[in-house]
């Protein structure tokens, strides 16, 4: 299989903010990750109730997609990326290297 590890990152704003931060997330972040070796997918999520509000996840063809040099030098060169984690209220991130997979129907 191609996807081999997921990347979640769970990240909240203040309200004022809320609009242009799903905005660059959405329009700039996203597409520049879809850019480097080793990743492959990106959803997005909206927390239902309380807690930290947003959710992206990450499909990786393995987790030195987010451990190599060239992800390492796009994260310290990308300034929208640096201002955006400078305004979270919230922020938690995990790595997670598949150990199973099933599907529907088979």
């Amino acid at each position: 299989m191609a996807d081999q590890a997921l990347l979640l990152m769970m990240t909240d704003v203040s309200d004022e903010h809320e609009s242009a931060y799903n905005a660059w997330y959405n329009d700039v972040h996203i597409p520049e990750l879809m850019q480097l070796p080793g990743f492959i997918s990106a959803e997005r999520f909206r927390q239902i109730g309380p807690g930290i509000r947003y959710l992206a996840l990450y499909r990786l063809a393995g987790p030195e997609a987010v451990e190599s040099e060239t992800y390492k030098k796009w994260r310290a060169a990308s300034e929208s990326t640096q201002l955006w984690v400078s305004r979270f209220t919230a922020m938690e991130r995990h790595l997670y290297q598949r150990i199973f997979a099933a599907s529907a129907g088979g």
